[in-house]
């Protein structure tokens, strides 16, 4: 496994055991040494448990496992176009763009546009 693409959904971001799990789960990756992009899409419920995140309507978040502690955060307001993200693989291999305001108005599931 090379990137993590995760879209959170509300039992992600709602407190008990579905986001401890959750939680885990990205320590877990972040200990593997795979890359995590994350997508929060959702206005309500806890984020991403980052020091210092801004306030905002949404996020996303490039985890890249050479740079961390250290993430690229982008903060999304709610009339604003949604961004293209980065998609790292290995090096020296480039990363891929990933367009989600195209990928979202596809109707297509994200893997799919990537390809």
């Amino acid at each position: 496994m090379v990137t993590i693409i995760e879209l959170l959904s509300p039992s992600n971001k709602r407190h008990g055991k579905d986001r401890q799990k959750y939680v885990q789960k990205l320590f877990h990756f972040y200990e593997s040494g795979v890359h995590l992009v994350e997508i929060d899409l959702l206005r309500q419920g806890a984020r991403v448990p980052l020091v210092g995140l801004p306030k905002t309507d949404y996020l996303a978040m490039v985890s890249r496992s050479y740079k961390r502690p250290n993430c690229e955060v982008w903060t999304i307001g709610l009339r604003e176009p949604l961004p293209v993200l980065p998609v790292p693989l290995l090096r020296p291999d480039r990363e891929v763009p990933l367009d989600l305001g195209k990928a979202l108005r596809s109707g297509k599931n994200l893997t799919q546009s990537m390809r």
